[in-house]
């Protein structure tokens, strides 16, 4: 039966760990993801760590009244980018597991 959590001495050795470690910290700094609103108004642009390097507003967006919806769609919209963001960074890190372990 296969153990679910990494046994002592299995796996990579310290090296091989800091390798990936630095690889993953690198991912982090260099991916970014972008999401379109539903209504293709709105575009963010997100780190993998969250930061928001890009927002993009079509000019019909203000010939909305409702501040509310407004910002809601903002937030959906820059949070979708983070997600996807967190999600490619999350599937390398899978990769870099599955072919260490």
């Amino acid at each position: 039966m296969a153990h679910p959590f990494p046994v002592i001495g299995a796996g990579p050795d310290l090296r091989e760990w800091r390798r990936m470690l630095l690889a993953l910290r690198e991912l982090s700094d260099t991916v970014t993801a972008a999401a379109d609103s539903a209504d293709g108004l709105i575009t963010a642009t997100v780190s993998a760590r969250g930061e928001l390097l890009d927002l993009w507003l079509d000019q019909r967006i203000y010939r909305r009244s409702d501040s509310a919806r407004l910002a809601a769609d903002i937030t959906g919209t820059v949070r979708e980018a983070a997600c996807q963001a967190r999600a490619r960074v999350a599937a390398e890190l899978d990769e870099m597991l599955r072919r260490t372990w």
